[in-house]
């Protein structure tokens, strides 16, 4: 499987184009890229703009004890430019494999003693990638004379998961007590919405929307979108092709953080993996930071405010 650089995350100094046709105007790869590219520019643009990324329906986490895994349920997202995630059917992350896998720097600095029990803080993050599909005949380019030459035949929206290690537990643990503080998600209030919104709040609103925009590339970090809050760490690079930097890609979206137990180990070692069930949910006394619901991004749908509860999907 090959994956390639995707147009709509490289900012543009320019609005979009439109492919013009004209009879008998010949057209030739760029033409069918761009018209391509100029409806799934638009449509991203749209979606990021009216709901931010965020959780449309689905991925939820769950834990499968007998196979030691986290579990991401299917679903649909919204990434931070716009672009839907799909995941079509059930994706697990083997635990123990995945710890044996880390690095240790990684390890040493993303644990943290709390409520008498040591944990490593691991996110789950989703992102989007563009995956090459099939083969197909071409015409050899460059200074080849070759009748073998093949090109992916199809381009398909696809997804990468990441189970990333914080390394601001470390942090924490070096300065102030208690565990890392879980990101701040601006998570619109649907009461509000519905009862109605006092005249005070909604002029802050208005400001809001006015002073919103924002160019494609002012913002942007290196050729990257904007770092959300749940994007910790700024001083760690992005770099391409890496899988442990998935979820400091800011074009990726954060499912869960996961409190995973481990053993503490001695002054200025590697925690050690126990083999005990990752605290994520609202069953766990370490709520404040491994709640996946409280720490990930919503899209919340007019028809969820306003369907009668238990009524239908």
């Amino acid at each position: 499987m090959t994956t390639r650089s995707d147009p709509l995350e490289v900012p543009s100094l320019q609005g979009p184009d439109r492919l013009n046709y004209v009879q008998g105007t010949l057209l030739d790869t760029d033409d069918f890229t761009t018209e391509q590219n100029y409806h799934r520019g638009r449509l991203a643009r749209g979606l990021e703009y009216l709901f931010g990324p965020g959780t449309i329906a689905g991925l939820d986490i769950e834990w499968r004890p007998e196979d030691r895994e986290i579990a991401v349920t299917p679903g649909l997202a919204l990434d931070p430019l716009g672009r839907l995630l799909e995941v079509p059917k059930r994706q697990c992350i083997r635990i123990p494999e995945w710890f044996q896998s880390q690095r240790e720097e990684d390890l040493r600095d993303g644990w943290i003693n709390e409520f008498s029990q040591a944990v490593l803080i691991a996110d789950i993050f989703i992102r989007f990638r563009v995956v090459e599909q099939g083969k197909t005949p071409k015409f050899a380019e460059g200074a080849f004379d070759a009748t073998g030459a093949v090109a992916p035949a199809r381009l398909r929206d696809d997804f990468e998961l990441g189970l990333v290690v914080r390394e601001e537990a470390g942090a924490r643990r070096q300065g102030l007590p208690g565990p890392p503080p879980a990101p701040v998600i601006p998570i619109p209030d649907a009461d509000a919405i519905l009862l109605g919104i006092p005249p005070g709040d909604l002029t802050q609103i208005h400001d809001r929307i006015l002073a919103l925009w924002r160019d494609e590339f002012d913002d942007w970090l290196g050729g990257r979108p904007p770092r959300l809050s749940e994007h910790l760490a700024p001083r760690v690079q992005l770099f391409d092709g890496d899988q442990t930097q998935i979820g400091r890609d800011t074009s990726s979206l954060m499912l869960a953080r996961l409190a995973i137990p481990v053993g503490e180990p001695a002054a200025g070692g590697v925690p050690t993996y126990l083999d005990a069930k990752p605290l994520f949910d609202s069953s766990s006394p370490i709520v404040q930071y491994s709640n996946g619901k409280f720490v990930r991004r919503f899209v919340y749908a007019f028809g969820h405010l306003t369907h009668p509860v238990g009524v239908g999907p």
